[in-house]
């Protein structure tokens, strides 16, 4: 009777700490995996399916290699019923869960040989013993697992779970683990058992430990590594776009609306910096003629094309010059390190231009050239004034 009381007690200290590890690990997949189902219904059939299996494989005569290839195929059912993981992550998780299995069974079971000194197979499963090396191996799966939670960080897994190069490496590495113990099972299940087994069967079994979590280690490491990667290039690209978004504002604050080229801000900005520098430069005043009266004949359309294509002209003409609309009809441009000779030849040629489009009125610019040397002899209102005068006496002389 006594007996028959503390193999009960065993089952349910055995039962409860089942129970205590799928509530656990239920728990911690749901945070790495969406359950598919209300976490209640998921835990329920969890807990029910594993108990089935578990009472099954523990009860039925099967060989042990037999009962390991059933239990990871119900986990693999099991992780792809419950949770919305991709094959590849189910596989992954499915995996490490199994790995502790067998490799804890393993080394607990060679320091029990070597304990007792069991010498086979049917002898150890046969001693009462064994009823409390696998109420053993229950407790310290839970007690890694709660170990891994606390000292890996959740979103490193999921990091590792989205990066597919180090999730096959890291599945991969555990799969030939995971296959080397299966094997482990095979030549062993059927051998007498010594001390030197035991022992090969022990450091063997610390040493998978080590090469487990080294792979795996390994991964995540890389899959943060490449995750911050990918954050940072998204940051760059990011902060690219937002310097390409101010650099298009600042180009809209200097840019004519209209005919494209920079407006009458940046034409007195510009001209104040070539004011404050040293170097000598030049300034052609230009004015499209007749502007009035092509609005007030043909409409501020035809006025408007006429205005683009007048800027197109110029840009084409003084190109690698700033030319800037100055308002209505007037524009400007800047020409440093240019003499006076130069920019008068360059204006010549604009107007020759003006003079080969298709409209049916005439086309044409008048202008007033003026030089600023090294001293500084004129200030910005005066050369603008200047240039004024310049271009009105050219359109008098035009028009004379």
């Amino acid at each position: 009777m006594d007996e028959l009381f503390f193999y009960i007690g065993l089952a349910a200290i055995a039962a409860l700490v089942f129970i205590l590890y799928l509530i656990k690990a239920e728990r911690y997949c749901a945070g790495l995996l969406a359950p598919k189902w209300r976490k209640r219904n998921a835990f329920l059939f969890s807990v029910t399916f594993n108990t089935a299996l578990a009472a099954g494989l523990l009860y039925l005569n099967f060989p042990v290699v037999l009962k390991l290839i059933l239990l990871y195929v119900a986990l693999l059912f099991e992780f792809q019923l419950v949770f919305q993981g991709k094959p590849a992550e189910i596989l992954f998780v499915s995996g490490v869960f199994m790995f502790h299995i067998m490799n804890i069974k393993l080394l607990l079971s060679s320091l029990y040989i070597m304990a007792f000194e069991v010498k086979s197979v049917q002898e150890f499963e046969d001693d009462f013993r064994y009823n409390i090396l696998l109420t053993t191996v229950l407790l310290l799966l839970f007690l890694f697992l709660e170990a891994f939670e606390k000292f890996t960080d959740q979103r490193s897994i999921q990091l590792l779970l989205k990066n597919r190069g180090q999730l096959l490496f890291a599945t991969s590495s555990m799969q030939l683990i995971n296959l080397y113990l299966l094997l482990l099972s095979i030549s062993y299940n059927g051998q007498a058992y010594t001390s030197l087994t035991a022992l090969f069967l022990f450091c063997t079994s610390v040493l998978l430990f080590g090469a487990f979590y080294t792979s795996f280690r390994h991964a995540v490491k890389m899959s943060v590594m490449m995750g911050y990667q990918a954050k940072s290039l998204s940051l760059e690209h990011k902060l690219e776009q937002s310097y390409q978004n101010i650099r298009e504002l600042q180009d809209s604050v200097f840019i004519d609306a209209l005919t494209g080229v920079h407006n009458r801000k940046y034409g007195m900005e510009k001209l104040e910096r070539l004011l404050e520098e040293a170097a000598p430069f030049t300034v052609c005043f230009l004015d499209i003629d007749h502007l009035k009266q092509v609005n007030d004949k043909y409409g501020h359309g035809e006025g408007d094309r006429y205005l683009v294509s007048a800027a197109d002209i110029l840009e084409g003409v003084f190109r690698g010059f700033p030319v800037c609309r100055m308002g209505g009809d007037e524009f400007l441009v800047l020409l440093p390190d240019t003499t006076e000779e130069q920019a008068e030849k360059l204006a010549r040629n604009a107007c020759e231009n003006m003079k080969s489009l298709p409209f049916s009125y005439a086309p044409s610019f008048s202008y007033g050239i003026v030089s600023q040397g090294q001293e500084r002899e004129k200030g910005m209102a005066a050369i603008l004034q200047e240039a004024d005068q310049r271009m009105h006496a050219y359109k008098k002389a035009q028009s004379g």
